[in-house]
This record gives structure tokens, sequence and C-alpha cells, in this order.
């Protein structure tokens, strides 16, 4: 309040600052046997992430239990901004979250992703076979997201079909983690 309130003008608030607040998950101390920050765990990866646009009338408070990220920041300020951006912009990710924070009933706005995922391999100390692994996990499991659903012993594994489907829901390109790279 007190920072949003400096920013206020001489005639009262102010109609064309966007804020946002983005802070870091910190370091996973111990938390499922992990440690420093290389994990896709829940408690590895959710951070504080808050939007506020002066001048634009939305529900304070609003929390959004979908998957978003970081990089939605900037098409986020270019859509709250009013700066037009097409939907393929050359060299720019992302997706606006403007639809969640401006819409009445942000959960019926469809989600942008079905999962997250991550562009770097587990790092490993000692050399593995493979350190690319796919980890999928529920977070209807519970909050914490520990358990890898994959391992447990009443899970399948994820067919190539289903990883194909995640892949390209959050980011539109094609993962190539299934024997002989036939993703099409």
């Amino acid at each position: 309040g007190l920072l949003l309130k400096a920013l206020d003008g001489p005639g009262g608030p102010r109609s064309d600052v966007v804020v946002a607040l983005i802070g870091d998950h910190g370091w996973s101390l111990g938390e499922g046997n992990e440690f420093c920050k290389m994990t896709n765990t829940e408690v590895g990866t959710r951070i504080p992430f808050i939007i506020r646009a002066l001048g634009i009338q939305f529900e304070a408070g609003r929390t959004v239990h979908q998957l978003v990220e970081v990089i939605d920041l900037y098409r986020t300020l270019a859509d709250l901004s009013g700066v037009g951006l097409t939907s393929v912009e050359p060299g720019v990710d992302g997706v606006s979250l403007a639809p969640y924070l401006l819409a009445p009933d942000a959960e019926k706005v469809p989600p942008l992703r079905a999962a997250a995922r991550s562009q770097f391999p587990r790092w490993s100390r000692a050399p593995l076979r493979s350190t690319n692994g796919f980890e999928p996990f529920k977070l209807s499991h519970g909050p914490a997201a520990t358990a890898d659903v994959a391992l447990l012993p009443c899970a399948a594994t994820p067919t190539c079909a289903t990883r194909r489907r995640i892949f390209r829901s959050t980011t539109g390109q094609i993962a190539r983690m299934c024997p002989g790279n036939i993703l099409t």
C-alpha cells in the first residue's frame, strides 16, 4: 500500500502505472532430500508473483490457481499497458495473464498450460546415464507435490503421446523425449 501511494501523482492515483512484484523461491533446505536449486517440485518452483495495474479495476487479492510463469510478465505488462502484441510476436515468449486478472470469475478462464517444464537437466555431482528424465507430479496428491507419480506402484509411465501433449501445451515446441524422435 505505501509503495502504491508513493506512486500517486499530484491529482491522486495514477492510471498509467503497472507494478509487478516477483520473488525468488529460495533454496531447497532438505525438503524431499533436495538441497540447492535443482528440483522441479512445487516447493522448488513456486514464487510470489503479484501484479497491480493502477487505473484498471480488478478484484484485489485475487489468486490465480493456474500454472503461470515469469516469462508471462512481458506479455501481461504489454496487454495491461495497451501495447498491442500479436499472438505470435517474433522473439516474445509467454502468454498474457490479463484475462485472469480482468475476468469476473478467473476460474472459468481456460488454463494456459497443462504442465510446467524445465529446460535444464537435473544436476548431478556424479556421472549418470541420463538426467533428462520425466518427473510428473500431481498437485492433487498434496500441496508439497513431492511424489513423482511415475514412481508410484499404481502409476504407468507416461506414454510418448502424453509427453507430446504436455510439452506442446506448455511451449508449442516438440519435446524430443521418445525413442527415435518420432514426435509428429
